[in-house]
């Protein structure tokens, strides 16, 4: 179910051409690393940012890395922002959202996330979302 459902939202990503050459794409809390996986495999130059909670972080990493063994990933802390641009593929741990001020992203996916999150630290997401740089977001958030 997983493979398939994330093969749906690819295919609806690509087919309303949010899927551009060069651009970031950050997902909350992917599971097994599945959507972002597949996202890279049809789009190798978009940058991948992975968010998410301790040991799933760690199993987004895993499997990520199991497909692409090319691949040098970035585990972005408070010490390492400057490598930023040297990445496509970036894990973040969720205390460390904050970090993603230093990045741009075109889009934000969270398909099963948060749930586990209180009021304030989803606030604290979605502030972050808002204050991104892409205006095409901005338009689309500030009615949230």
């Amino acid at each position: 179910f997983d493979i398939i459902k994330n093969y749906i939202i690819c295919n609806l990503l690509d087919n309303y051409l949010l899927l551009k050459s060069h651009s970031t794409i950050c997902i909350i809390g992917d599971g097994y690393g599945y959507l972002g996986q597949l996202i890279k495999f049809f789009k190798s130059d978009i940058k991948i940012i992975y968010i998410n909670i301790g040991v799933n972080l760690l199993i987004d990493s895993y499997f990520f890395s199991l497909i692409f063994k090319e691949e040098k990933p970035l585990l972005l802390d408070k010490n390492n922002t400057d490598q930023i641009s040297n990445s496509s593929v970036i894990f973040v741990e969720a205390e460390n959202v904050h970090l993603l001020s230093y990045i741009d992203i075109n889009i934000f996916i969270s398909i099963a996330s948060m749930q586990e999150m209180n009021n304030s630290t989803i606030t604290d997401y979605f502030n972050i979302f808002r204050n991104n740089e892409y205006p095409v977001l901005k338009s689309l958030l500030s009615n949230i």
